[in-house]
């Protein structure tokens, strides 16, 4: 019998699969996407630490509900200006 998605136990049966309770990234193109910005803005608020981020080494992924918290809670004036 095959077991339902995030229903294994724990152990270190291999798979490489993500841990059932780890909360999924996003990439630049989709934060992009979800609030409706050009890549290079967020480009800029990267260089200028000011969007929420998770680095992995080199990478840069998005937690989506921090970042649509970060985007209610911040006015635009201080999400887009230099």
């Amino acid at each position: 019998m095959i077991p339902k998605k995030g229903t294994e136990s724990g152990g270190s049966g291999g798979g490489g699969g993500a841990q059932p309770n780890a909360k999924r990234l996003v990439r630049k193109a989709e934060v992009c996407e979800m609030l409706g910005v050009s890549p290079s803005l967020i480009d800029r608020l990267i260089q200028e630490a000011r969007i929420p981020l998770v680095r992995i080494g080199r990478t840069v992924r998005f937690d989506p509900d921090e970042v649509l918290s970060w985007f209610k809670t911040t006015p635009p004036r201080n999400r887009s200006q230099k």
